[in-house]
């Protein structure tokens, strides 16, 4: 079954919480033109509104009751490969289940991704699919109040007071997992280039206790952080080579190292000669550019098709407790590591 047999509040319970009539009620929820209504008792119809979570039905009162296999996903930005990726994935199994899927880009916008989720609401919706900003988690709560099934994409609420369904890979593990390449072949002096954005900031932690975990010298092993630019990329590109003199990097985000790359090339920087890389996410660029970079594959195409599956399981009434489910990134070996031990045994020969 849908949501829809769920406990939604009404239009009374909207009426009863203001001290007021359905009648002003609906007055004011619908703008009625030529009824007038105190700016007081108005302010009122609205807060209660706003607190119960209601939102007023624009579907034919027929479909009560009914699930119209139609579901709804969020997600940053329709340009990043990433996010297209797990669309890819949540589209094909919708689409195996009859499910007809509503695509929408909140391009980082929280007032953007909440006017398209009370849209979407409103319009009934059977569920919600969510790669949205952390702010999201205020609408995942309206979600949750309603009884609207939903499932978090890439990026959990871990501080929630409730719990939901969401499909997730661990970024801190992908980051480790390349240091943990390079560390096997052989480099010690390792830098990590990533985002300066809050969003990263797992990532570029996990650098850091990769680090100590391996027993390397923090001193040696840098962190070198900034935006998504060319300018803020030639100079974390300068600090790892000619300051740090650091034989190998890891490169925390697919986007950054794309500048990267690009800088890399200006600065006739060659690779793995000068320095080795691996990044962190997997492109077409990666394989196709240069020698092609070693990267971790992080699963973006299943936590879509998962995710979507979790979600329509939910909607049909065959989930019973909410999860959380983290899948495995995989190393992708290609030619932008120099194996140092190869190197070192050469010499000894």
């Amino acid at each position: 079954m849908g949501y829809f047999n769920s406990d939604r509040p009404t239009l009374k319970d909207v009426a009863v919480k203001a001290g007021t009539s359905i009648a002003t009620a609906s007055n004011v929820i619908s703008a009625k033109k030529g009824k007038f209504v105190s700016e007081k008792l108005r302010a009122k119809v609205l807060e209660a509104a706003e607190e119960l979570g209601y939102l007023p039905n624009v579907i034919a009162r027929s479909m009560k009751g009914k699930k119209r296999n139609i579901i709804a996903m969020l997600v940053p930005e329709l340009y990043n490969s990433i996010y297209m990726r797990m669309v890819v994935g949540a589209e094909r199994y919708a689409t195996e289940k009859g499910y007809l899927m509503l695509l929408c880009s909140t391009l980082y916008d929280p007032s953007r991704e909440e006017g398209y989720m009370q849209s979407l609401i409103a319009q009934q919706v059977d569920g919600f699919l969510l790669a949205v900003s952390l702010s999201g988690a205020v609408m995942a709560e309206k979600l949750e109040r309603l009884g609207i099934p939903y499932v978090i994409l890439d990026t959990p609420f871990f501080a929630s007071s409730f719990p939901y369904d969401s499909v997730a890979f661990g970024g801190d593990k992908a980051v480790i997992m390349a240091l943990q390449h390079l560390y096997d072949k052989g480099h010690r002096r390792i830098g990590y280039v990533g985002n300066v954005t809050g969003e990263h900031n797992e990532r570029n932690e996990a650098f850091r206790k990769g680090v100590r975990m391996l027993g390397l010298d923090e001193r040696e092993c840098p962190s070198h952080l900034g935006y998504m630019n060319d300018e803020d990329c030639e100079r974390m590109m300068k600090e790892c080579i000619k300051e740090s003199r650091c034989t190998a990097i890891v490169i925390g985000h697919h986007m950054v190292a794309e500048s990267i790359v690009r800088q890399m090339r200006r600065l006739n920087i060659q690779v793995p000669r000068d320095i080795s890389v691996v990044v962190v996410g997997n492109p077409i660029w990666t394989e196709m550019a240069g020698p092609g970079f070693t990267a971790v594959e992080l699963p973006h195409p299943e936590m879509g098709r998962l995710a979507a599956k979790m979600l329509i399981d939910r909607i049909e009434g065959h989930a019973s407790e909410k999860k959380q489910v983290w899948l495995q990134s995989e190393l992708i070996e290609r030619a932008s590591v120099a194996d140092l031990n190869a190197r070192q045994g050469r010499s000894q020969e």
